[in-house]
């Protein structure tokens, strides 16, 4: 399970955004007029004023091409908008080459050409450096750190996700391809040197490394975000033995040694492969642009990717969320993204709420990532009986190949899409994408085995599958709404991905839902919000001081330092507009989770907002002081969307369901078996039961639905509550 905890909603309102006469977009406030100088007060002072100025990922002109590709376990998504407005494909994953399936979908989509004359811009979200972590498939990495912290990996935290588990599983980076190295030097808590780091010792290391002849190298040393001198010096004296060395105070410059160098030591481990990909992807590509998907939702050029692996770890699932909250703005969703190998579920509250750290099989991951969850319960999720002699789904899937049993490519075992295809589904769209042809008897022969093991007819069975998978879908969906306090009522499910449509209206009664909306292009939903995501990157400071003992200089001299490293950064200081946002994490001392709120220097300012975002959150405010844990700024480049994509966006959604309510049966003389998307006339309503056929996907409008198209192209559900 991949998950990332959710910072509380945001009751105050950011920073408003406004454009410069040049075409440059900061967060203003009217009274500041000096860009010249920096008043923390007043996030606008903080961005430079750039003039407007296209390139590739930003072009708007009809006549550029642009395609966003989504890289899944069964299958790669591919949406493409040029001249003619927006194509999509999606065409069987390759694990062991993944840029295989991608150069096979741009050549499917004619783009050969283009691509050789540097008129293609592309977004990838990779899942390269996921499966190399979860797989153990990363490099030999040389972790150094403090004399008597060798084993800080094999630590960890000591905390359990299952209290009462008897027998609890650790994952742990201390591989066999990590080795674990010491050396004598200290600095205290204040950054004070304490032992001093020596030539001799530095020798020494260096040899004990060449003999290890590791790919890579992570250094983490304690109190380096409060100077990181030694580090630095560490990194030059070993620069002969690998170019590919990460230090933790400058890919994370915070407290918490372990989630520190849990971090460092993945962004080592993974940046072979991951470099290795990327390098075989642009030489495939060039001279055309390419920019990969980030856990924040920003991306970032290849070229510069490499060097930050670990942040692509939750690349593929973040362009979804992006594109849920660009095609539906200010909405309140939860969106469900249902592919073949995996589901992700997330809550957007009006916006998307950034966390800050994540997990990754048990792995704390200390970056910038968005808030959501994944299970694994996708159309390949395998299906088995547990020792117990229950029916149980996942984690492993089918994959691409060979596949689902009704795929007929090898596959055997009994998956979610079987099921499907036992209880006839996809009559009528036995054509899957990549002319793949659906077998129900292929799909009966794999879950026959189970019936006969359950005593249960074939069709129960195949009936059981999907109640299981739905309801591990609905656990996930009640964590990050229930237990969180928000009714799942007051929102729309969304859902995109190849099989979610058929689990939707499902999932909705389930939760007591009675809107849903399957968006345009759904099938490949998350390649589409590749297109709608913004180059960018996320910088923190941390500050950890309680209110009262935050000093006049201490929050200038911290947002000095962020304007400085930002400035650094050539791809954001000359790409065009953009726009900067400054937020200040806070808790009460003891708390280990933090609100966010926004930036003031006025301290009793921000402590009234954090304490009204606590009372929100909590029902509650306490009588103690909050502390400061750190502040971020976020560097968003905000270049103009193609204008067949920004015509996506249905900036009110709930006046659309109001249409939709206010709308006429479909001027249909009859209903065939699967309705085609495309043949209902927009603010034409169809009634359940009935399928319906998009591209990529089949949605199973059941009884006492309703369904509307929109202008743009989205799929609108209601439940009617008479019936």
């Amino acid at each position: 399970m991949i998950k990332s905890p959710r910072r509380s909603r945001r009751v105050l309102p950011r920073y408003p955004t406004i454009a410069h006469s040049s075409g440059a977009t900061t967060n203003h406030h009217p009274e500041d007029q000096n860009h010249g100088t920096i008043d923390y007060r007043f996030p606008a002072t903080l961005a430079t004023n750039h003039g407007q100025r296209y390139h590739a990922g930003m072009r708007n002109a009809d006549t550029a091409h642009f395609v966003g590709i989504d890289t899944g376990g069964t299958f790669t998504d591919f949406i493409y908008v040029g001249p003619s407005g927006i194509t999509s494909c999606k065409i069987l994953s390759s694990p062991e080459a993944p840029e295989k399936a991608i150069f096979r979908g741009l050549k499917t989509l004619g783009l050969e050409a283009s691509l050789g004359s540097g008129d293609v811009s592309i977004v990838h979200g990779t899942t390269v450096a996921t499966n190399a972590a979860l797989e153990h498939k990363g490099a030999r990495t040389a972790f150094i750190t403090n004399q008597g912290f060798g084993d800080l990996l094999e630590l960890g935290r000591q905390n359990r996700a299952a209290l009462y588990e008897l027998s609890p599983r650790v994952n742990r980076l201390g591989s066999e391809k990590v080795y674990q190295l010491e050396i004598n030097t200290r600095r205290d808590a204040s950054g004070e040197l304490i032992q001093k780091l020596t030539l001799s010792n530095i020798e020494a290391l260096a040899r004990e490394i060449a003999a290890l002849k590791p790919e890579a190298i992570a250094i983490c040393l304690l109190f380096s975000f409060k100077n990181n001198k030694e580090e630095r010096a560490l990194r030059e004296a070993l620069s002969h033995i690998t170019d590919n060395i990460t230090i933790s105070s400058e890919l994370h410059p915070e407290p918490g040694e372990y989630e520190r160098a849990v971090i460092t030591v993945l962004n080592s481990y993974l940046g072979p492969p991951v470099r290795g990909y990327l390098s075989r992807l642009v030489k495939g590509t060039a001279p055309s642009e390419v920019k990969i998907m980030q856990s924040s939702g920003l991306t970032i050029s290849a070229d510069k990717a490499g060097a930050r692996a670990a942040h692509l770890l939750l690349s593929g699932p973040a362009g979804g969320l992006i594109g849920a909250n660009q095609c539906f703005p200010n909405s309140n969703l939860m969106t469900f993204d249902m592919g073949g190998t995996s589901t992700d579920v997330a809550l957007i509250e009006g916006s998307i709420t950034p966390a800050t750290s994540a997990d990754l099989d048990g792995l704390p991951l200390a970056m910038p990532a968005l808030d959501l969850t994944t299970i694994g319960a996708g159309g390949g999720s395998i299906v088995w009986i547990n020792e117990g002699g229950l029916l149980t789904l996942g984690p492993a899937s089918a994959g691409a190949h060979p596949g689902p049993a009704c795929y007929q490519q090898g596959g055997s075992k009994p998956t979610v899409t079987d099921a499907h295809a036992v209880l006839g589904h996809f009559e009528g769209a036995e054509t899957l994408s990549d002319d793949i042809q659906l077998s129900s008897e292929a799909a009966a022969r794999a879950i026959q085995p189970l019936a006969d093991a359950l005593g249960m007819p074939l069709n129960d069975t195949a009936s059981g599958i999907i109640d299981l998978a739905n309801e591990k879908m609905a656990q996930a969906l009640r964590v990050i709404s229930i237990q969180r306090g928000f009714d799942p009522a007051d929102f729309t499910l969304t859902c995109f991905g190849g099989a979610g449509g058929l689990h939707l209206c499902s999932l909705a009664q389930s939760l007591g839902m009675r809107r849903a909306v399957v968006p345009a292009f759904a099938a490949m939903f998350s390649a589409l919000g590749m297109l709608m995501a913004r180059p960018g990157r996320v910088f923190t400071r941390a500050i950890y001081l309680p209110f009262a003992e935050i000093k006049d200089t201490t929050l200038s001299s911290a947002v000095q330092s962020l304007k400085d490293e930002t400035a650094s950064h050539a791809d954001l200081s000359d790409r065009g507009p953009r726009a900067d946002e400054l937020a200040a994490d806070v808790r009460y001392s003891g708390q280990s989770t933090t609100l966010e709120i926004p930036l003031s220097v006025d301290l009793k300012e921000m402590r009234a907002q954090f304490e009204q975002a606590h009372e929100t959150r909590y029902g509650h405010k306490l009588m103690q002081e909050p502390e400061l844990v750190r502040i971020r700024w976020r560097a968003e480049d905000r270049h103009p969307l193609p204008r067949s994509v920004a015509s996506l966006q249905q900036p009110d959604l709930a006046a659309s369901f109001q249409r939709l309510m206010e709308s006429s049966p479909a001027d249909l003389e009859s209903l065939p078996a699967i309705l085609s998307v495309k043949d209902l006339h927009p603010y034409q309503h169809v009634e359940g039961p009935q399928a319906l056929l998009a591209p990529g996907t089949i949605i199973r409008l059941d009884k006492d639905w309703v369904a509307m198209r929109d202008e743009p192209g989205h799929l609108l559900l209601m439940h009617d509550h008479d019936n």
